[in-house]
């Protein structure tokens, strides 16, 4: 039988802090309430599957599935990337113009720095925007509740809303599915702001010269090709979200295939647009049952593809965005970023480059057979890693312009930047 200070001494001292055994760092430091044990660092890392995973000392206590692959947490990406920006590029310049988010998905570090930051921004991305869960996140408190973050919403909060989690959730959830707007009304009138969203291919043709940068004629022929192309692209949902009457997007038993194979399809749209080999027709190649085509009307839940001062904004599934809407942002634009934007992420090292915008990128993909005249510029052979294409995108500028970080989520969270000052 233990002493009775021994035992009173179990009971009163404070648990381990989850985030410290989660993720290996706690953002209260020294003034959590919680322990910080240095063996208990890292421990309990996350792993979404139910597979057995193997844990390596080594390696920061990173977990694995039992093929071998790392396990990685997705959530918490954007705030990383929102929050870097913020404290790099300052809130005044993020505000002077539009923020390009270039393969935003499904729009979530838009919707954050709409909504926690007041910095209008447009998702270029083919797919459609879906945002309705974040509203309820909005406006249930939830970016409001870690005190060590708040320096960085410098938005109002929403009002505050009565009665249990469960009870609060379910209300906003209903009050969502009521409203047909862009947006859902609140106490006193407040509405959680949608971003646009052009639902085009990022690509040279959009900027260059004769392309949707330009001052010719081919603007709208550019900017028509671009849209056409995403047109074309049908994504499938993520593991998790996948519709039971369609047939499974997993490649393999142990994984999701679904980045791949919407990486196939964006390779094949610009294909369409002669950014890679010959241009080709794309019904001269047979699609999978259900990818011909998107559909007409697919419930995108953004603020439209017009200009951001226009009221009639237009279906962005059903019209391409205005060519007057498009050349000024892009001219104006106060920064344009990339969050794992696979093809798109040397195109926006391009385009920051060509016109000294403010941009981040943080590359994941390299697609190294898409891009074979990619070349290390020490040994001349191909860019085929993630460290080589970093490096790469950092030396196609002069030296001191472009800066590297981390950013500190699992997972590929290098950021490759400039801010031109």
């Amino acid at each position: 039988m233990p002493a009775p200070d021994a035992a009173l001494g179990e009971s009163t001292a404070p648990p381990v802090c989850r985030h410290w055994s989660r993720t290996g760092t706690c953002l209260y430091a020294e003034r959590c309430r919680f322990l910080h044990p240095p063996d208990r660092r890292g421990v309990d890392a996350y792993n979404p599957s139910n597979k057995p995973v193997e844990r390596s000392d080594e390696k920061g206590g990173e977990t694995r599935d039992t093929q071998g692959r790392r396990r990685v947490r997705k959530r918490g990406k954007c705030g990383f990337l929102r929050r870097f920006m913020l404290d790099t590029f300052g809130l005044e310049r993020l505000r002077r113009g539009v923020v390009l988010d270039v393969g935003g998905g499904n729009g979530e570090l838009s919707f954050e720095l709409e909504n926690l930051n007041d910095v209008r921004c447009v998702v270029v991305d083919p797919q459609r925007i879906a945002v309705r869960k974040l509203e309820v996140k909005l406006r249930g408190g939830w970016y409001h509740r870690t005190a060590p973050l708040q320096r960085y919403n410098t938005a109002p909060p929403p009002p505050a809303v009565e009665g249990t989690r469960e009870e609060r959730e379910q209300r906003i959830a209903k009050q969502i599915e009521q409203t047909d707007g862009p947006s859902v009304s609140g106490p006193s009138g407040w509405r959680p702001r949608r971003p646009m969203h052009w639902r085009v291919l990022w690509s040279p043709a959009l900027w260059m010269d004769g392309g949707g940068g330009g001052e010719s004629g081919a603007d709208v022929v550019a900017l028509y090709n671009a849209w056409a192309a995403a047109r074309v692209i049908r994504f499938r949902p993520s593991r998790g979200d996948e519709d039971p009457a369609l047939p499974s997007s997993r490649s393999s038993p142990g994984g999701d295939g679904t980045h791949e194979r919407d990486g196939e399809k964006i390779t094949n749209a610009l294909r369409t647009l002669g950014t890679f080999g010959t241009p080709g027709d794309p019904g001269d190649k047979k699609s999978a049952p259900g990818e011909e085509t998107a559909p007409e009307e697919d419930e995108c839940e953004c603020a439209g593809c017009g200009d951001l001062s226009d009221d009639d904004v237009g279906s962005c599934a059903l019209f391409p965005p205005s060519v007057d809407a498009v050349r000024h942002a892009l001219r104006t634009c106060s920064a344009v970023v990339g969050l794992h934007s696979d093809h798109a992420t040397e195109w926006i090292v391009d385009f920051a480059l060509k016109f000294r915008i403010p941009f981040a990128v943080v590359p994941c993909c390299v697609c190294p057979t898409l891009f074979p005249g990619r070349r290390n510029f020490d040994t001349g052979g191909e860019v085929r890693t993630h460290e080589e294409f970093v490096e790469y995108l950092v030396r196609k500028g002069a030296p001191g312009e472009i800066g590297v970080e981390r950013l500190g989520f699992d997972g590929k969270d290098t950021v490759v930047y400039s801010t031109w000052t």
